[in-house]
């Protein structure tokens, strides 16, 4: 029993000395490395052809998963396939908005964007989804089609959304300028998303509405009563009126 024991233990640390180095070996090939990462154009970027008066929050924008990484797509019809040799050098979601908070605090105006991750607050939200983020290899033309929702940080009520799209045309069928041009893209659509929001972006005072708004509806109170005593007193006016019967003179009446 004690060597029939003994031989279990030894064989045992063999048995996991084993696994441990069949462990180390590995059959996965390494991954290719790309020969571009491709950013955004780092100057050229467009204000808002109006001025911004308010400051604006730019959430992180929502994507699609087979567009949220960091292969960069190509579309044939319903078909997604990624293009070869090139990445992005972030993340498409945080280039666009890093690409919309630049295009807002290049324009005209006093109001300021920020980025949701500094934590600050403004007077609006602007919430994104990219909705395409592909080259379109039968069209031929890159594009970036997005989902803008505005609401107001006070009241969280929506005040504009839209669907907006940039297209940028091909130059060639090369990687890297295939990329190039679904960047464009999506700098272009910065800027149409910025357009948009210094358009319905106007400056409010939430504590002004709310008395207002407080005004009238007791003005509205008053006006109701008002009309219902009117309504009363009209009422009062058409009730006819008690008929006393007279007796002709003839008529008697015995004490």
């Amino acid at each position: 029993m004690f060597i029939r024991l003994k031989k279990q233990m030894y064989v045992l640390p063999l048995i996991l000395v084993g696994m441990g180095l069949g462990g180390c070996v590995s059959v996965l090939p390494e991954p290719k490395q790309p020969d571009a990462l491709v950013r955004l154009p780092t100057s050229g970027m467009r204000g808002a052809s109006s001025p911004l008066n308010t400051n604006i929050v730019v959430h992180i924008p929502d994507a699609m998963g087979a567009i949220s990484g960091a292969e960069i797509a190509a579309s044939d019809n319903q078909r997604i396939q990624y293009i070869n040799d090139v990445r992005w050098a972030d993340s498409p979601a945080r280039l666009f908005q890093a690409a919309v908070v630049d295009a807002l605090t290049v324009s005209e105006g006093d109001g300021l964007a920020v980025p949701v991750q500094v934590g600050a607050r403004g007077e609006y939200d602007l919430r994104l989804s990219i909705l395409d983020l592909t080259v379109d290899n039968e069209k031929e033309e890159a594009v970036c089609k997005v989902r803008v929702v505005l609401t107001r940080s006070g009241d969280k009520s929506i005040i504009a959304s839209d669907v907006l799209q940039a297209v940028e045309l091909l130059e060639n069928k090369k990687s890297v300028d295939r990329a190039e041009a679904l960047a464009r893209a999506i700098s272009n659509a910065a800027e149409i998303t910025a357009d948009f929001v210094a358009t319905h972006a106007q400056p409010y005072d939430l504590d002004a509405e709310r008395r207002a708004k407080r005004l009238e509806k007791r003005a509205e109170r008053r006006k109701q009563q008002d009309e219902d005593a009117a309504k009363d007193e009209l009422e009062n006016e058409l009730e006819p009126e008690e008929i006393i019967p007279e007796f002709p003179p003839e008529i008697q009446l015995n004490t």
